[in-house]
Parts: C-alpha cells; structure tokens; sequence
C-alpha cells in the first residue's frame, strides 16, 4: 500500500512483510468488502431507476398522443387523382366524397423582347400590370441591357415583375416575368419617353386576340387563373393552392384531369388504432421493465434491484387502479369494451380486434371521451405518472439525486479507509523494524558475550 521501505527481519527471523500483511488485511478486507458491496448495489438501483424513468417516460409519451380529443377527429383523405391536385387535410376537413376536375393550371405571365438593343438611348421605362400595379425606370446612354434588367429588379417600387437577359442566337433578348401566376398579374404594358437615342423598341401592349404577343415581344406563357370544379361547381383561383372551398382541405393543382376524381374524406380510423396500439404496447414495456426489477427467483433466492422497494409497488398499484376503473357510463367506458384485456402476467392485450374495430368505426365519440378529456384514462393516468417523471422535479429525478449522494458518500468511505489502511501500514512498519533493529542488536551482544566467555574458558584450560 504505502511507499515505506520494508526488511525481511534480517535481525530476528521474524517474517515482518507477511505479519504486516496480515494485520493490515484483518482490519481493511471486511470493511473495503462490505463498501463495494453498498456502492454496487446502490450503482444497481441507480441504473434500475434510470431505466424506469425511461419506461414510464415512454408511456406517458404514448398517453400525451390520447389525452386531447382532437386526436380522435383526424381525417384522412383519397383521392383517385394524385397526378393532378393534391388535398392537405386537417381535423376540420368537412367528411364526405367530392367530384373534382382540374380544367386549368394558373401561370405567370411570360414574356420575351425579340428587338436588338445597343447602348444609346436614354429616357424612361414604364411598366404596368394588371392590378394596377406599375413602376418606372430611368435608362442611361451607357445602360446595357444587363444594367437595364438589374434597374428593373432594384426598383424600390416594383412589386411584380422580374427581369432577366438570355443569349441565344438572335442575340441578348430581356425576359419579363411576372412574379405571381394569374390573371391579375399580366402584364399589360411597357412605355417608353426617350430622352436621346431610341427606347421604343421596349414598348409593349397586351392583345389578348394576338394571344399576348406584338412587334417587340413574344408571350412565352400567358397570365391565367386556376379553374377547378368540385361537384361540378367551378372555382376559379389566381393560385394554384386554394383553400376554403371545402373546410379544412388545401388543393395544390399539379396538371389537368382527363376525367373527374374522386376525393373521399373520412375519419382516419387506422391512426387512432395505431395510437391505441402503441399505448397497449409502451405499456407493456414498462410493465416488462417493473416486474424485471421487483422480481424474485425462488430457484437462485436471487432479486431484482428494486425489489420490495416502496415507490415501485406504489406505481404498480396506481397504474393497475387506474386501468381497471370506469370511465363514465357511456357503452364505452373501460378498456375491455375495445376489447382490451389485462393478462395473467399483468400486460395488456387486445384479445379482441373485432371489438376495437367496430367502436371506432361506430362510436368514435365514446372512445374519445374514454381516453382524453379531464376525466379520461389517458389523462387520469398521464398526471399520474408526470408526479414521478418530471424532469429535475418529479420523484425519479429526486431519487436518483439522493442514491448519487449516496454513492459519493460510499466512495468518499472507500478513499478515508484506503488512507488510513496505508497509514496503520506505515505505523506497523515502523514498529517491526525497530523491533528487528532491537532485536539484532541484542543478538550481537549476546554472541559478543559468548565469544568473550568463551575465550577465558579457553585461557583458563590452557593455564592448568
């Protein structure tokens, strides 16, 4: 243990290292023993409460999914024409089958100068919507027609245009675009007052006879709205999103349709079955986590960590009163009415799908109002659980504090015994080598009184 310098008891004989040994054994080995055992077992509990926390955490996120009634009023949508519209649903959709036709995709106005322009000119350029919108730039001589579309899509002013320049094979052409798809947004105009030079060639006026085109410019895609027919209802929509013509349904218009779809809305079933299922089932694996903690093998006489422990059996108990209780008086007010049953081993099981599928398909509501709601299972069992899993607060986080203090109490034991034991050491040291010091000493003078007693016997057998 220590860094004392040790003999052999080279003065008595006497084994010094193996009786120091010994001693330091006898008042150390018993007491480290039974401190390793106290910090393994307190290590074990910790782990075993960290894990249930998790568990239980895990349940109560499955309960959290059950506890508002808005999770048993989701609707789900199909629809038979996907290639051309879609449908985002939510909660407030209006159920029920809709015909839908998309007679036509809403897009900006496009449009393509086909003049040659050369830097020159100076003056004004106006540009006009038709929403009324419209907004002016100044053309210097030296303005190429890059500076002129930046000057476009700098204007502090322009709210609906955007400017490009492409080269092809007919030389620099500017592009015109109008930022969003409609109607309203065409462009209905370009003037020009020259200063110097000529800017005429700028100049554009919308004729919807010519579809869009003139001298100066050719319409690449022309301004027009969304149509679309519900029950043979037309809609009309400068955007190809439109929402609030069914209650809680957003279309977004992807092509035309050949032939009507068919859009149903119905209560989506199979995602609050699903929720159902994972509560069954995050609460069997918290059921699983206590009984392998509280157990006892009567083979091996070996236990779970937590076994006998207070605060598990008090979960235990709350938990199974608050499964097997009735909710209200409705048809539906306890889990085995979805046929949801406890087994022998304490788990949950769904022995009979048939019954589960016929209250969700019958009677959503009471199995809404047995699960969330103020006074529901999922809710009753959620405030429950949340007194012992809340983060720093709740009664697991609390335990877990007081077994770490444990622990460093333990160890901080464990670090006081190994410095005392290396102190006795020393001290045990330092009194068997003086002792063998001692002893060697009055080995000496004892062979030295030998050797003198030895002569004058010597000496007086000579003389006679």
């Amino acid at each position: 243990m220590s860094g004392t310098i040790t003999s052999t008891g080279l003065g008595s004989g006497i084994d010094i290292e193996t009786i120091v040994e010994g001693l330091v054994s006898a008042q150390g080995d018993a007491k480290t023993t039974n401190l390793q055992t106290k910090e393994s077992d307190l290590q074990a509990e910790l782990s075993s409460v960290s894990l249930l926390k998790s568990a239980m955490a895990e349940f109560e996120d499955s309960l959290s999914a059950l506890t508002e009634a808005s999770a048993f009023s989701a609707v789900t949508a199909s629809n038979s024409g996907e290639e051309s519209f879609t449908a985002d649903v939510d909660s407030d959709a209006q159920l029920g089958s809709y015909a839908i036709e998309v007679q036509q995709i809403a897009s900006a106005h496009k449009l393509v100068n086909s003049q040659a322009y050369s830097s020159g000119s100076s003056g004004t350029l106006t540009f006009t919507q038709g929403n009324g919108d419209s907004f002016s730039i100044d053309v210097g001589e030296d303005a190429s027609l890059e500076d002129i579309a930046a000057a476009i899509n700098d204007a502090s002013d322009n709210e609906g245009i955007t400017a490009a320049v492409i080269t092809t094979d007919a030389g620099q052409q500017l592009v015109l675009t109008a930022q969003e798809t409609g109607e309203d947004t065409r462009i209905t105009s370009v003037s020009s007052t020259t200063t110097t030079g000529d800017l005429s060639l700028f100049d554009y006026t919308y004729d919807e006879l010519a579809g869009g085109d003139d001298g100066a410019y050719t319409q690449q895609s022309a301004a027009q709205d969304a149509i679309m027919t519900i029950d043979g209802q037309a809609v009309t929509s400068a955007s190809n999103e439109i929402s609030g013509v069914i209650d809680g349904v957003t279309f977004t218009l992807l092509s035309e349709t050949e032939n009507a779809a068919t859009l149903s809305l119905t209560r989506d079933t199979d995602t609050i079955k699903n929720l159902i299922t994972s509560f069954v089932n995050a609460y069997n694996s918290m059921q699983s986590t206590l009984s392998s903690m509280t157990s006892y093998d009567a083979d091996t006489e070996t236990t779970g960590a937590l076994f006998g422990d207070a605060m598990t059996r008090t979960i235990k108990n709350q938990i199974t009163r608050a499964l097997t209780d009735a909710y209200g008086d409705g048809a539906i007010n306890a889990l085995s009415s979805l046929g949801i049953r406890t087994q022998s081993d304490g788990s949950l099981e769904i022995v009979d799908e048939s019954d589960l599928n016929s209250a969700l398909a019958n009677n959503l509501d009471g199995v809404a109002a047995l699960f969330s709601g103020d006074n529901g299972l999922a809710t009753t069992l959620e405030t429950k659980i949340n007194i012992y899993t809340q983060d720093n607060t709740g009664l697991l986080d609390s335990r877990v504090d007081r077994l770490n203090g444990q622990i460093d109490d333990v160890e901080k034991q464990a670090d006081d015994l190994a410095e005392w034991l290396d102190s006795y050491e020393e001290r045990l040291y330092s009194q068997f080598n003086a002792m063998d010091t001692l002893v060697a000493s009055i080995n000496s003078q004892g062979d030295f009184l030998i050797s003198t007693l030895q002569a004058i016997s010597d000496s007086m057998n000579s003389d006679n």
